[in-house]
């Protein structure tokens, strides 16, 4: 059983097959309590978006049962741009501290620490890091997704343009490559919300939308938009990734809250499978 990024309780369902012909096959469960030793806390950070020029400091701290008596011995980032020491805190408990300066142009940036403990359990902790930097102005979505075109009620779908710095801007107008889809701008502080409605039944199931703004530095955004089909099912299609939370506001804001860690403490179950081994006699096993 592999316990390797897992924590709480884990369960493994087993198939046997033999060759006893009144029960030819049956499941064994096997069930564990994974107790962690030694992690970090959080063992990964996703920073999405970043405004660019900014800078993030985040601090993390060992976990685990052998978390106390464990010494750090050092921390190696494999990218310069990545800066990762060690830091004592107020009451005098060492913790690394991750720094990451974002550049002046939009990219996207990952990085790993390897961190070297006194503990023969856990000799040596991986963290992961990854940002994707970005002007001041970002999309909600970079696509949005209409149900198939129809005359008696046009289909609608939202955008949110949102300031990360908290700076104020104006959308001037919005294009549509297919010449289907209209927008209805509605200011709301440091976010401008679009009601886009598609008017018509465009040439191409796919476009693109242009959102003209009064920004020197960013004077169009870009989003794609996708129409379904006329009588596709709704199950199996992607909802748009909506990126980053709630815009920064006030000189103290910083950009870039989001860490993602994994959820500690869920019941996580996955099948195992075993390549059954019977003798020439015994019956073909059963379909699982």
């Amino acid at each position: 059983m592999a316990t390797r990024g897992r924590q709480g309780k884990l369960e493994k369902t087993v198939v046997v097959y033999s060759n006893d012909p009144a029960k030819p096959q049956f499941e064994l469960k096997i069930r564990a309590n994974v107790e962690v030793l030694l992690s970090l806390d959080p063992d990964k950070l996703v920073l999405r978006p970043l405004l660019k020029g900014s800078r993030a400091e985040h601090t993390v701290k060992l976990a685990g049962k052998l978390a106390e008596q464990a010494k750090i011995l050092s921390v190696e980032s494999n990218r310069p741009e990545l800066k990762a020491e060690l830091a004592k805190e107020p009451d005098g408990k060492v913790v690394i501290k991750i720094v990451y300066q974002a550049p002046d142009k939009p990219e996207r940036f990952s990085a790993n620490v390897a961190v070297k403990t006194d503990q023969e359990a856990a000799k040596e902790l991986k963290f992961f890091f990854s940002a994707e930097v970005t002007g001041d102005l970002i999309l909600s979505a970079p696509f949005v997704m209409f149900t198939a075109f129809d005359a008696g009620k046009a289909p609608e779908s939202t955008l949110t343009v949102r300031s990360l710095g908290g700076k104020p801007f104006k959308i001037k107008k919005v294009e549509d490559s297919n010449g289907a889809v209209t927008a209805q701008v509605t200011a709301q502080g440091v976010e401008q919300q679009l009601k886009l409605t598609l008017t018509k039944a465009p040439g191409a199931p796919r476009g693109t939308l242009k959102i003209h703004t009064d920004r020197a530095d960013q004077p169009i955004l870009e989003a794609q938009y996708n129409v379904r089909p006329k009588g596709a099912p709704n199950a199996g299609m992607r909802m748009p990734l909506v990126r980053g939370g709630p815009a920064p506001v006030g000189p103290g804001a910083k950009p870039g809250q989001a860490i993602q860690v994994a959820p500690p403490n869920k019941l996580q179950k996955a099948p195992l499978r075993l390549t059954p081994t019977r003798s020439p006699e015994a019956p073909p096993p059963k379909a699982p």
